[in-house]
C-alpha cells in the first residue's frame, strides 16, 4: 500500500493484528509499505523492488529487545529475575524508558494477570514481583507510580492485605497462591523481591 512516511507504515501495522513486521520502500517517486505477518525477515524476503532505500522494520518496544510486545493490550513487559528494593527496581526500568507495572487500565490488568496466572514457566510462582503500586504519598490510598492513577476497585488482595505491617508498608508486590497471582504489602526497601517493567511500542 502506499504510505506517506515509515510512521504512516508502523500505524498501519499496528493496526492490522496480522502484522509483526513491514518493509517500507521509497524513492523520488515511489513510497510503499509492505507488512508481514514474521519477524524474522531479511531484505531478499520482500516482495516489491527493493531499492537502496528501503528499509525493513520490526514492531518494537522502546524497552529493547529483553521486552515482549502483546498485541491484543498494545504494550510490552519485561520480566526481571533479578532482586531489587522497589525504588531500585523503579529505577533499573527507568534506565530502559520503562516503568514498574502498571495495572491502572482494566483491560491491560485483566489480560495481564492472566497471563501470568497461566505462564509456562513453572518456576514463575516461586517469585515475587513489585508492582508499581503504592500508598507512600497517603495511607491507604493506592496510586499507580507512572500513570499516577489511584487504584480503581478492591484489587487483587492475599487474604488480611493490605496491613501495613509496623506501619511502615507501603509498596505492592505480587506472589502466587490458591492456583493465581495476588497483592501484599511490604516494606519498599525489601530487596529480595523481582519486578515487571513496562513500556512502549516504537
Amino acid at each position: 500500500m502506499d504510505a506517506a512516511s515509515r510512521v504512516v507504515c508502523s500505524f498501519h501495522c499496528l493496526l492490522d493484528k496480522t502484522c509483526e513486521s513491514f518493509f517500507y520502500h521509497y524513492d523520488s517517486s515511489t513510497k510503499l509499505c509492505e507488512g508481514h505477518p514474521s519477524v524474522y525477515l531479511y531484505l531478499s524476503d520482500a516482495s516489491n523492488q527493493v531499492s537502496p532505500h528501503t528499509q525493513y522494520y520490526k514492531i518494537a518496544c522502546e524497552g529493547g529487545p529483553s521486552y515482549r510486545y502483546d498485541r491484543a493490550i498494545n504494550t510490552c513487559y519485561s520480566v526481571k529475575e533479578i532482586r531489587r528494593s522497589w525504588y531500585a527496581a523503579q529505577l533499573h526500568c527507568q534506565s530502559e524508558k520503562a516503568w514498574l507495572l502498571d495495572l491502572s487500565d482494566h483491560q491491560v490488568a485483566s489480560h495481564l494477570m492472566n497471563n501470568f496466572n497461566n505462564y509456562h514457566d513453572p518456576f514463575l510462582i516461586y517469585y515475587w514481583f513489585w508492582l508499581g503500586l503504592t500508598d507512600l504519598q497517603s495511607e491507604g490510598n493506592y496510586v499507580w507510580s507512572h500513570s499516577s492513577k489511584a487504584l480503581n476497585g478492591s484489587g487483587n488482595w492475599l487474604p488480611g492485605e493490605p496491613d501495613n505491617a509496623n506501619t511502615n508498608q507501603h509498596c505492592v508486590y505480587m506472589r502466587h497462591q490458591d492456583g493465581r497471582f495476588q497483592w501484599g504489602d511490604i516494606e519498599c526497601t525489601t530487596d529480595f523481591i523481582e519486578f515487571i517493567c513496562q513500556s512502549i511500542v516504537v
